[in-house]
């Protein structure tokens, strides 16, 4: 236990009389950090650390070390700033992101990263995401046999009743009251430095796994993890310290308002033609799911457990026999006035809806637990302060009744029942506001004309509001508290995915909308610093590119190198009559606009549906899609789909030779590898539910070519990161989205920062693919303009 500077003065000398080949794991406790909202960049303080460096090395009171930082002990931490920083002391942590930032917070910057054994874990294997996963509690108790044991299992305290006696639940305090408690510290100090013991450990075991799988050339995935993911690491957690700046002073305030007030229009528009069916429309949450689902869909039946003949046949029956009484405009229920004036209840609506009493069970509720209703119940917040007859007060909560529509679902959830999400909702309702309209199922539901037309615009502006709501929750209200003292979010970067493509949390910026969507411009938020640029790049069809190169296809690779529109050509290939009339001279493939008019249309102007499917097989080939899904896609017969997709192939045989070749090593190792050598673990790949097989071999084709993808970028970045000249010029990575990757530095260098940028981009690898990677690339203030 180290609590004086001289203590942590005497441990640091036995450290540095430790090889430089051992390993040292270590562990942090954290204060002042709530990690569901918050990320560990300038938040959390460490209240002790751990270090085990193997059970040969004894500190005096056996290998493991703790070191406090809580109270009359706080600064010893920083005693051992010199060694954390120093390159040649090898350092492994559990999660490393994690850990590296809240040191950071006390000024020490770490150097030496040797192994996350989280990273580790899922180089061994990806399969554990659906069993055991990634966690310490988890790779202990089965790689270890001694599983951590949860912090809330050790330390959680009864909540005290009323009156001061030890109720049934437990509270966790805060980690500091445990760490200063006296009869907590002993099994607080054992939770701790277990922690960097089972991380040390777990390193050992992972490393002798990863030596038994090899990767190329002789080498191990041991190999492989040292010399790219451990630097890959360490990039990824500088660009999360460095993070972005976002504008919360003008554009995000201004793109609030503006979503604000058309989010209120659009639910006005919707609530209005709502309130024809369902009187206290306005009391409906439209932003739940559950509610919209009723509203449209019931009286309807559970689709589990029957076949699709079944279902439909059973929904027939159900809206037969309450069809009649479903609402129509203009006519509901009115409320009783001798109960509540104004407010409708349960006999109002059950006198109406069910004037036999033959739906409905004798006590008055709904008996059949695989149909839904034609109205049913849900509690909303009593705005109102209605008070319910025989109760002395309002309730917080009452029940609003939801009438159903009838209309034919779309989708089913998993538990059998109609889906209301927003793809549904979107097939519901068309796109009226399109030149000319394109109308979705509730057109010809309301009888077309008129009615159908006003049916699918308010459904149109629910989709609208669930659209709003995403961009407020996801990014324009998230963007402006998390900003910091420097007006910068760093968002937390993660290798957690099976193709090993980056995810990122708090905030999510890998999920930001696509231009045409991006409705409150929210890449304008993102911007340079004053005097300084973003530089930004971006890869051009990455995926096919690798597709191209892992399958040596050859029509693939020539229509790469002619450059030009690859879609366009891709629909020359398929279709004979295109090729025909490019011949003839009817139609141009492509045209430099600096000569002048176009003297013919353009191939994808004059064959644009053909050009469409052309795209679409395009990618859909990378993701292994097959012709029941592409027939779904477009809508078309499974023959048509069939018929297609042989087109694109009798232009690409080297595709599905090169398919069919992963799919036979998948079955037979049961794994897929991606360009570089990263392993995918498929289990399922020979299962006999067809479900689970036929997903693990979609993604035994599409995990290279994603996986590929991703290992391109990382090498890119890699690149970026040792580029000495960027570093000269004061230029950093700060965000990597996808194919793009993001730089920012002085105004003064933008130009050649950019070549820099676009030669590293271009030239990852020491020997290239059999196709260029192009990337384009811009200068700019702002994420929106670079675009």
């Amino acid at each position: 236990m180290v609590r004086t500077v001289a203590d942590a003065e005497r441990v640091v000398a036995l450290l540095g009389k430790v090889p430089d080949s051992v390993h040292h794991a270590w562990d942090t406790e954290v204060s002042h950090i709530d990690v569901k909202t918050q990320g560990p960049v300038g938040n959390g303080r460490v209240i002790c650390a751990s270090f085990y460096c193997g059970p040969e090395y004894d500190f005096g009171a056996g290998p493991r070390v703790w070191v406090d930082n809580l109270g009359e002990a706080e600064g010893v931490l920083n005693v051992f700033a010199d060694f954390l920083k120093d390159p040649t002391k090898k350092k492994a942590f559990h999660n490393v992101s994690f850990d590296r930032h809240v040191l950071y917070n006390h000024g020490i910057d770490v150097l030496g990263l040797s192994a996350d054994t989280m990273h580790m874990a899922r180089m061994w294997t990806t399969s554990r995401s659906k069993a055991g996963g990634y966690g310490l509690e988890s790779l202990s108790a089965d790689l270890l046999g001694h599983r951590k044991v949860p912090m809330k299992e050790r330390f959680a305290v009864p909540k005290l009743k009323k009156d001061g006696t030890p109720g049934k639940d437990t509270l966790l305090p805060p980690v500091d009251e445990i760490q200063l408690d006296p009869a907590m510290r002993a099994e607080w100090i054992d939770y701790s430095t277990y922690d960097a013991e089972a991380t040390w450990r777990l390193r050992e075991v992972l490393a002798d796994k990863l030596r038994e799988r090899p990767w190329a050339q002789g080498l191990s995935m041991l190999d492989f993890y040292e010399r790219y993911i451990v630097p890959f690491a360490v990039v990824l957690t500088d660009m999360e310290r460095e993070g972005i700046r976002v504008d919360v002073k003008e554009h995000l305030p201004r793109a609030q308002m503006l979503a604000e007030e058309e989010r209120a229009t659009a639910t006005e528009e919707f609530l209005q033609w709502a309130e024809q069916y369902m009187p206290e429309a306005r009391r409906m949450n439209t932003g739940s799911d559950p509610q919209k689902a009723h509203f449209l869909f019931a009286p309807c039946v559970k689709a589990k457990g029957r076949t699709p003949r079944a279902r439909d046949a059973a929904r027939k029956r159900t809206l037969a026999k309450f069809g009649i009484r479903r609402p129509e405009a203009g006519h509901h229920p009115r409320a009783d006035p001798e109960r509540n004036e104004g407010v409708l209840t349960w006999e109002d609506w059950r006198e109406w809806v069910d004037p036999e009493g033959s739906m409905f069970g004798d006590n008055g509720e709904w008996e059949d637990d695989d149909a839904w209703p034609p109205l049913r119940p849900f509690k909303v917040e009593n705005t109102e302060g209605v008070i319910e007859e025989g109760r002395p007060r309002a309730k917080k909560q009452r029940d609003l009744w939801v009438p159903g529509l009838g209309l034919e679902p779309v989708e089913y959830t998993a538990g059998g029942w109609p889906a209301a999400s927003a793809a549904v909702l979107r097939s519901v309702a068309g796109d009226p506001t399109a030149d000319p309209p394109q109308y979705g199922t509730a057109y010809q539901h309301f009888g077309g004309g008129e009615p159908g037309h006003k049916a699918c615009s308010a459904l149109h502006s629910l989709v609208t509001v669930g659209a709003i709501d995403t961009m407020l929750s996801n990014f324009i209200l998230p963007l402006q508290t998390m900003a910091d003292e420097n007006l910068r979010v760093h968002c937390s970067l993660n290798l957690n995915t099976d193709t090993g493509r980056l995810s990122a949390r708090r905030p999510n910026l890998q999920n930001q909308p696509a231009l045409e969507k991006d409705r409150y411009q929210i890449r304008k938020a993102f911007c340079a610093a004053p005097g300084n640029k973003l530089v930004i790049a971006d890869y051009g069809q990455l995926e096919l590119r690798v597709l191209a190169h892992m399958a040596r296809c050859k029509s693939m690779i020539d229509a790469f190198a002619s450059g030009g529109d690859f879609h366009s050509r891709t629909a020359m290939g398929m279709y004979d009559y295109i090729r025909d009339a490019l011949e003839n001279g009817d139609c141009l493939l492509e045209w430099d606009d600096s000569q002048g008019a176009r003297p013919k249309p353009l191939l994808k102007n004059q064959f644009a549906s053909e050009r469409r499917k052309a795209k679409v097989l395009n990618f859909s080939i990378a993701y292994g899609k097959t012709p029941i899904g592409l027939s779904q896609d477009w809508g078309v017969s499974l023959d048509e789909a069939k018929d297609t997709l042989e087109k694109w192939y009798s232009d690409r045989p080297e595709v599905r030779q090169w398919q069919e070749q992963v799919l036979d090593i998948a079955r037979s190792t049961g794994a897929t590898r991606t360009l570089m050598g990263r392993y995918r673990d498929l289990p399922e790949i020979t299962s006999p539910n067809r479900g689970l097989r036929g997903h693990a071999e979609r993604a035994a084709i599409n995990t290279p070519i994603q996986g590929g993808a991703a290992d391109v970028v990382m090498m890119a970045m890699l690149k970026i990161a040792q580029d000495k000249r960027l570093a000269e010029m004061g230029y950093k990575l700060i965000l990597q989205i996808h194919d793009e990757v993001i730089l920012e530095g002085p105004e003064e260098h933008a130009e050649e920062a950019m070549s820099c940028l676009v030669e590293d981009m271009e030239h990852p690898f020491a020997k290239p693919l059999l196709v260029d990677l192009i990337a384009d690339a811009a200068i700019a203030n702002t994420w929106y303009e670079g675009k």
